[in-house]
């Protein structure tokens, strides 16, 4: 016996499907959030038992902090305070351009208006290698640079830092190429935590003279017999400046300046603060002094409150276009000149971990 077809079957069913597809379209985004959720969770659960071993092996060395702050950073994140602009969902996309362009983040998108109480400490990226992580230490938040780790940063395979992909043997390129008929005289390094970009610059230049410039000036316990080094924190090289004028040939500040102004270090905060240090570089920089910087550039302009900012077209441009020129950049060991491509991140690598060495000429 056949049952007759009720009205509007056909057409519920049509919409109804219609209906799941959609649905399951606007679920896409929420199931590749909650694969990274899941990523996050593996890591910190690695990271937890990694403390928990160190802890019973009454561990002294630094390695213990750097997990614990890694674990802070990763937690973080998934918090529902958290400050970056980019977890911001409540932003358009015109707004958070305006404010991160502008400056104006650190004081419209709920922030702190004082600095963090930091205390300089590190990550390992920040270190050229696991030895020297092991050997450095520090007092009252300056690091302490003593005779193990510059023997220990002399033992290792390679001065790039771990989480900079070849940034040692790109500053190495950089300085080849802008110094290929003359070798620079006096050089400064900005943000200097350990002094992975002293031995670089000693590698290609070893007469050069080296001034260390950092906000928690680092503590040398060590006689350097075969190099030149000097140490100034920040009021000290306005003191050089306002003495001498303008010092140096040629400055390195390789991931330094996207922290400047945030507090972070228990620096001033400012929401130009990185403009501002760049600036004051090229006060310090002699005619035609060459600048090697190096900052995270990505496909868009944010920050990553308290922790560093992230460049795109609009703020890097605003970073040093009215001090320098930019002659070219070296990546992963090439020399490029074709600066459209240089928002696009490579793969495997966070957006945070770009940092192409930028060749600047003072204007």
């Amino acid at each position: 016996r056949m049952v007759p077809r009720q009205k509007g079957v056909r057409g519920g069913n049509r919409l109804r499907n219609v209906l799941t597809r959609a649905h399951a379209v606007t679920l896409i985004p929420w199931f590749l959030v909650f694969v990274v959720w899941l990523q996050s969770r593996a890591e910190i659960k690695v990271l937890r038992a990694e403390v928990k071993d160190l802890r019973k092996a009454n561990s002294s060395s630094y390695e213990l902090q750097v997990c614990q702050r890694r674990l802070s950073f990763i937690t973080t994140r998934f918090r529902p305070d958290w400050h970056g602009l980019s977890q911001n969902r409540f932003l358009s996309h015109e707004m958070k351009w305006r404010m991160t362009n502008y400056g104006k983040s650190l004081w419209q998108n709920r922030t702190l208006q004082a600095p963090i109480s930091g205390n300089g400490r590190t990550y390992l990226s920040q270190v050229a290698s696991r030895a020297v992580l092991r050997v450095l230490h520090f007092e009252n938040g300056r690091p302490i640079w003593s005779q193990q780790v510059f023997e220990a940063m002399q033992r290792a395979p390679t001065l790039s830092c771990p989480d900079y992909p070849h940034s040692a043997e790109d500053l190495k390129v950089a300085f080849a190429y802008a110094f290929s008929h003359n070798s620079p005289q006096e050089f400064a390094v900005f943000s200097s935590i350990s002094p992975w970009a002293e031995m670089t610059i000693w590698q290609v230049f070893p007469k050069t003279q080296i001034t260390t410039v950092e906000f928690n000036p680092p503590i040398l316990t060590h006689n350097l017999s075969s190099h030149k080094l000097r140490i100034f924190s920040h009021a000290q090289i306005v003191d050089e400046y306002a003495q001498k004028g303008p010092l140096f040939d040629a400055a390195v500040a390789f991931s330094g300046i996207e922290h400047d102004g945030l507090g972070r270090y228990g620096d001033p905060v400012d929401p130009d603060g990185d403009i501002a240090a760049v600036h004051e570089i090229a006060l310090l920089l002699k005619p035609n002094g060459i600048l090697f910087l190096a900052v995270p550039v990505v496909e868009y302009d944010d920050i990553a409150y308290i922790y560093h900012r992230l460049y795109g077209p609009n703020r890097l441009l605003r970073l040093f276009s009215v001090d320098f020129d930019l002659i070219a950049r070296v990546w992963d060991g090439q020399i490029i000149f074709d600066l459209q491509s240089i928002y696009h991140t490579p793969p495997n690598i966070d957006d945070w971990q770009h940092q192409p060495v930028l060749i600047l000429r003072k204007k």
